[in-house]
């Protein structure tokens, strides 16, 4: 009996840890795809203090995957899930009031601001616009960038990417899929693979 208790005790330990596993390797640029953001917009800095960003919004954009409603604020007052993180790569960034950034964020519940991720971009225009990458950001990093642009230049409807080492093993390339399917790929971005 004790044994049955010890066996089944590990088996439900091992579908948690999977579980977890699976939540923790969801990365920002998965969510930006599959809709998990209440909003994902691309403003202006115009304050800073100890709580965030206060951001006045030029524009959003939606995904076309996904039937989760999006909003649509004039500003909000962004606080970062990892403090004291820009996303640019392998190294903080400070931002500064007039600086643009795309944010992509969850509306906290009774509170008047969101939580979320930024990055700092070059400009406004959806069609065009770089995010601000450091100079030392890893592939996997740059990979992300490229999917991240893609959608938005896209304006939300290019939703279906992934990753992969060429046969060679020289580079990483980000994709775009046409489709769910996964079967027909378009090379989007390529890298050495460091």
């Amino acid at each position: 009996m004790k044994k049955i208790r010890r066996v089944l005790a590990i088996v439900v330990i091992a579908s948690l840890s999977l579980s977890v596993s699976a939540f923790a390797n969801n990365t920002v640029w998965e969510r930006f795809m599959r809709n998990n953001f209440d909003v994902i917009a691309i403003g202006e800095i115009i304050g800073i203090s100890k709580s965030g960003y206060e951001i006045y919004v030029d524009g959003t954009i939606v995904s076309a995957r996904g039937d989760r409603e999006q909003l649509h604020p004039e500003a909000m007052q962004l606080v970062l899930v990892d403090p004291g993180q820009i996303y640019v790569g392998n190294g903080n960034v400070i931002c500064q009031a007039g600086d643009y950034v795309l944010a992509a964020a969850v509306k906290k519940k009774n509170a008047d601001y969101y939580e979320g991720y930024m990055y700092k971009v070059d400009g406004l225009d959806k069609a065009s616009l770089k995010l601000d990458i450091h100079d030392r950001a890893s592939a996997s990093f740059l990979l992300e960038v490229a999917m991240i642009e893609d959608f938005i230049h896209s304006d939300g409807q290019n939703t279906e990417f992934g990753t992969r080492v060429s046969s060679d093993g020289k580079t990483m390339q980000a994709l775009r899929y046409k489709d769910k399917s996964h079967r027909d790929a378009e090379v989007i971005f390529e890298v050495d693979n460091r």
